[in-house]
């Protein structure tokens, strides 16, 4: 497990750069499911390569253009300038040729996964389904899970349905463990860790328990996506068990032989 106040999804997916880099050709299409989940996704016409879904859950008042993201044509669209996923998994498809990276952007009614999946009393199966649905809709041979801010809930439902798929290969949170509970988290993610080397969880968080907007603390004295961070350290073996380092201003952990 990683933890790093920022790193964008190409370095968490990429390889290394090969010498010349084909143009890829890709389909495209758009979803309203009729619990009100909508959905985005796109992959290369490519079907001889392996194939690897990304399915990327959108932060808290996103809509999925916004994520995919744009060049902002003014201050108010910031929204269009946050993670620019569109972009990072060009660069992705780029670096990683031997393999046919396809993408699935997916957005909660309301535009809150929290809000959405705290109204339905089988969240983790439901969450769960759609990952299945968008795996066989792509016929993905690996998933990778990611989410941003609020999309982090779409993940820690998926993964407290357990027993995490072995097809769903990385589990990435961009400052999003907000609802990290060890009691229904840390169990499921360690069996799917120990059952296969190849496996990854990395968690993206800065430090917030002191940033102020206006005057005033930005998350309460127990939350925030740090200290959920140190609520996984601790269920996941405890900090003895994480080798720390220094990069810079960052704090870098890992355990489980890096994964």
């Amino acid at each position: 497990m990683h933890i790093l106040p920022t790193l964008t999804l190409t370095l968490l997916l990429a390889a290394t750069m090969p010498a010349t880099v084909p143009a890829q050709h890709t389909s495209t299409w758009w979803r309203t499911l009729p619990a009100g989940p909508r959905l985005f996704t796109e992959c290369p016409l490519d079907t001889t390569r392996p194939r690897i879904l990304v399915i990327y859950a959108t932060p808290n008042g996103n809509s999925i253009e916004q994520t995919l993201g744009s060049r902002p044509e003014n201050k108010a669209a910031w929204r269009f300038d946050i993670q620019h996923v569109a972009a990072q998994v060009r660069r992705v498809r780029q670096l990683r040729t031997a393999v046919s990276i396809e993408l699935s952007v997916i957005e909660a009614p309301e535009r809150s996964w929290p809000a959405y999946l705290s109204k339905l009393p089988d969240a983790p199966a439901t969450t769960m389904r759609l990952v299945q649905y968008l795996r066989a809709q792509t016929e993905a041979d690996e998933v990778i899970l990611c989410g941003h801010s609020g999309g982090g809930s779409f993940l820690l439902h998926c993964i407290a349905a357990g027993p995490i798929p072995q097809y769903v290969r990385r589990i990435i949170f961009l400052d999003a463990t907000y609802s990290w509970d060890n009691s229904r988290h840390a169990q499921p993610i360690l069996k799917w860790l120990q059952d296969n080397p190849q496996n990854h969880l990395l968690s993206i968080a800065y430090d917030d328990r002191h940033v102020e907007l206006n005057g005033r603390r930005v998350v309460g004295d127990d939350g925030g996506t740090w200290r959920a961070t140190e609520r996984m350290v601790d269920g996941l073996g405890g900090s003895s068990n994480f080798t720390e380092e220094s990069l810079g201003p960052f704090r870098h952990l890992t355990a489980i032989n890096g994964q």
